[in-house]
């Protein structure tokens, strides 16, 4: 279906802003429930046209209309904290505030509302900071708050669950106290907070590569959570006329003696050489994607073109351009 309707109403609001509360929340869970949630992902939207409603003044309606429901036992249960809250925490902050639930309700609005806010800030950011690709310098140029709220913002928009605030601080403090040059992968949980070459992303933990994955002139191949993209010019990356004449174009990962001679007159180099050579971390190698044309290496992501099937100056040419997971 595309949309759910809930019966919930305002007690039920004041009670999940008690209950996430309690547990530590941030300003989004502190938002509570919303009337409207649009589908996404997905997933179906959600209606709650009750929600600014008591729950005794639905009852009395109900009674009136002659209308009958079935009280779910396990609601009576105090050993589940949602119950303890609506059967002796709540009715106690009632007593000596007796406008507590619609007060609470106020409050989840405007938790909402700096909640919205700290997601514009976080687009504003991202989009300062380069976008997709987070350039680090300038990212480091922000306060550690606003930091911490882009990458929970990030993390949230790939469909994972907000970082704690123990593993954001120590990322934080890891991205400001690491070398320029020194490339890093930090867990924020379900994603890392990955570091190379000035550049900052999340990622998730993507499959290694499994196979070979042909190429036959598409613009973009997925690869290992990320892509590679090959973009057509003249006198820079592949030759093309090799790539036409091939039987067998594929992306293949690393294998075992991998070599690669970058230009004329240069000696192969090994592997790990070409990674160390590079500044390519640990993390990153086993992912790197490997473009072979029948059988014989033509370029590695991150470190460049085989000597031999470079496009000399003014020839037309396929430049690949790998897009780590992120």
């Amino acid at each position: 279906c595309d949309w759910l309707a809930f019966g919930h109403h305002q007690d039920d609001q004041a009670e999940t802003l008690l209950f996430r509360l309690f547990r530590g929340t941030g300003l989004r869970g502190a938002g509570a429930m919303r009337t409207i949630e649009p589908p996404a992902g997905g997933r179906a939207g959600r209606l709650r046209p009750l929600l600014g409603e008591r729950r005794e003044r639905i009852e009395a309606w109900a009674r009136a209309q002659g209308l009958a429901w079935v009280e779910d036992e396990s609601n009576a249960d105090l050993r589940y904290a949602r119950n303890d809250i609506r059967h002796r925490i709540l009715p106690s902050i009632e007593s000596a505030f007796p406008a507590a639930v619609p007060s609470l309700a106020r409050a989840a609005e405007h938790f909402r509302e700096a909640g919205a806010l700290l997601d514009e800030l976080a687009a504003i950011d991202r989009a300062s900071c380069g976008g997709a690709m987070l350039e680090r310098e300038t990212l480091l140029r922000l306060d550690d708050a606003r930091i911490a709220n882009l990458l929970r913002w990030l993390a949230r928009r790939q469909g994972a669950a907000a970082p704690s605030r123990a593993r954001l601080d120590e990322s934080v403090r890891q991205l400001r106290e690491a070398g320029a040059g020194r490339p890093l992968q930090l867990s924020l949980g379900e994603l890392s907070c990955c570091v190379y070459r000035g550049r900052v992303w999340l990622e998730s933990s993507a499959p290694l590569p499994a196979g070979a994955v042909a190429w036959r002139g598409e613009a973009r191949l997925g690869w290992a959570g990320g892509a590679v993209d090959f973009h057509r010019g003249h006198g820079a990356g592949l030759a093309r006329a090799r790539l036409d004449a091939a039987g067998r174009v594929e992306l293949v990962p690393r294998t075992p003696g991998l070599r690669l001679r970058l230009g004329a007159g240069r000696p192969s180099r090994s592997f790990k050489n070409l990674c160390q050579e590079a500044g390519l971390p640990s993390w990153l190698r086993e992912r790197l994607p490997v473009l072979q044309v029948d059988g014989m290496v033509a370029w590695i992501g991150g470190i460049g073109v085989a000597a031999e099937f470079a496009c000399a100056p003014g020839e037309e040419g396929i430049e690949p351009r790998w897009l780590p997971a992120g």
